[in-house]
């Protein structure tokens, strides 16, 4: 018995009927790379997170899901009927957004009624049922599926008039009672209408005095446009919409639209600006909080201290740029960048001097020291709010001048070195050359500040006298 296998584990109390000579099953390999891709698509899938997001949107869904006013809500939208200018089908235009989306698969649910400049049908096919608009037939000259409100004076019928519906061909035979209804048109514009015999003195339409008086605004009334007070607030998802009456804003502010980046509107995105009979011909403004950006445009005319300005735009405390409209400046300048406390540079078309752009680079007074030598030969700047400025550099570019010959004698470029007083100047490429000539000549540029030369001599006169009087 001690030599029957397993005797030792029944023994030991453990059953083990593993034949230990036999493989393990691997089953089939799983590819570790398709595995992370796989998660990799996933995660894509999932809309990440918005952290502007408020707590209360994250309830829209279920909101949405059990809705009161489902199919209760009154919508007009564009109905383009197919056969003619090659619109092959029957097509609706979503007035919002300018969607165009077939009659079958539309987002609308049902019509009661359609209509254009000359008439108005009722629909007759169980208006209002939500997913009948596939079924529904729009042949308008159909009267017992659309019922039309009111009489074409052109040809007599309300259903049937090609000019009405824009796209059907008229019957041929309109009958006796269209016969009728077209005399009573005329007679209600004033022809001469039907003859006692023909209807047995009995007009088909008559149309009623307006049962309300002539309607009568004061001019202070339509002026207001908004009342009581002259603006109006309208909100909307993300956004909230200010209306104001035209000249009654301070600024001459009509229209603002401010846009926010959380459902509370809270933090504020952008706003935008209308304007209307502004001195400065101020017309509209973008503001950009979270980048310190403001974006202004102009109209033609803007007085001084800035003339014929066409777009403004400020990084506060960094970027200036400046667009002008250039047939209305002598220098021809088109734009201005200010890099602030670092450089300018200016733009400028048809010049007579062809000059196209020029810069200036300049650099914290401060930050220069004092045993340089050229030093004393930099051009300050007015501080203007901030540190003491001195330029340090100038370049100036040139067009191509038809008047020289040889591009080897055309300057293209100028650049000034203060700080090292050296000019460099280079020349237009020659045809057929991929280098060009460079000269570069010293400069005896100083300071050109009049008081501070002023001191300096009033300074030496005095050592002289201090010198004398020692002597």
């Amino acid at each position: 018995g001690a030599g029957l296998p397993g005797a030792a584990g029944e023994k030991d109390g453990i059953d083990d009927k593993r034949d230990p000579y036999k493989p393990e099953a691997r089953g089939v390999r799983e590819s570790r790379y398709l595995k992370e891709m796989e998660e990799r698509r996933k995660r894509a899938e999932v809309k990440p997170p918005n952290d502007w997001d408020s707590e209360a949107d994250e309830d829209e869904e279920g909101d949405e899901a059990v809705d009161p006013l489902f199919n209760q809500r009154v919508h007009a939208w564009v109905l383009v009927r197919g056969g003619k200018r090659d619109v092959k089908e029957h097509v609706f235009i979503e007035p919002s957004t300018g969607k165009i989306s077939p009659v079958g698969p539309s987002p609308y649910h049902a019509i009661e009624a359609a209509w254009n400049h000359k008439n108005y049908w009722v629909n007759m096919q169980e208006p209002g049922v939500a997913g009948s608009i596939p079924n529904i037939s729009f042949d308008f000259a159909d009267q017992e599926k659309w019922e039309f409100v009111l009489i074409d004076a052109e040809d007599g019928r309300g259903g049937t008039s090609t000019a009405s519906v824009g796209l059907d061909e008229a019957s041929a035979d309109a009958g006796e009672v269209d016969a009728v209804a077209a005399a009573a048109a005329q007679a209600a514009n004033g022809g001469p209408g039907l003859e006692p015999d023909e209807t047995g003195g009995e007009q088909i339409l008559e149309e009623p005095p307006s049962w309300v008086d002539k309607l009568h605004i004061f001019r202070d009334s339509y002026e207001l446009r908004y009342p009581p007070e002259g603006s109006r607030t309208v909100l909307y998802k993300k956004a909230k919409l200010e209306l104001y009456t035209p000249n009654r804003h301070p600024h001459g502010l009509v229209q603002r639209l401010t846009t926010y980046v959380d459902h509370n509107m809270t933090v504020v995105k952008e706003v935008r600006d209308e304007f209307v009979n502004r001195r400065d011909k101020l017309s509209s403004r973008r503001r950009y909080p979270l980048e310190s950006k403001v974006h202004e445009f102009f109209l033609p005319g803007r007085p001084a201290p800035q003339p014929a300005l066409k777009e403004r735009v400020e990084w506060y405390g960094h970027r200036l740029e400046l667009h002008f409209y250039v047939e209305a400046r002598l220098d021809g300048l088109v734009k201005r960048i200010d890099e602030m406390g670092s450089r300018v540079d200016e733009y400028y078309e048809g010049r007579g001097d062809r000059l196209t752009y020029m810069s200036v680079s300049v650099a914290d007074r401060e930050a220069i020291e004092p045993g340089d030598r050229a030093a004393s030969t930099l051009f300050l700047l007015e501080p203007m709010g901030m540190n003491q400025l001195s330029i340090v550099k100038m370049t100036e570019k040139f067009s191509r001048n038809p008047d020289v010959a040889d591009a080897g004698e055309d300057a293209a470029k100028r650049t000034f070195y203060v700080r090292q007083g050296t000019m460099r100047e280079q020349y237009h490429y020659a045809d057929g050359n991929i280098t060009r000539e460079t000269k570069t000549f010293p400069t005896t540029l100083r300071h050109s500040n009049v008081q501070q030369q002023q001191q300096q001599q009033q300074q030496q006169q005095a050592q002289q006298q201090t010198t004398q009087a020692a002597g």
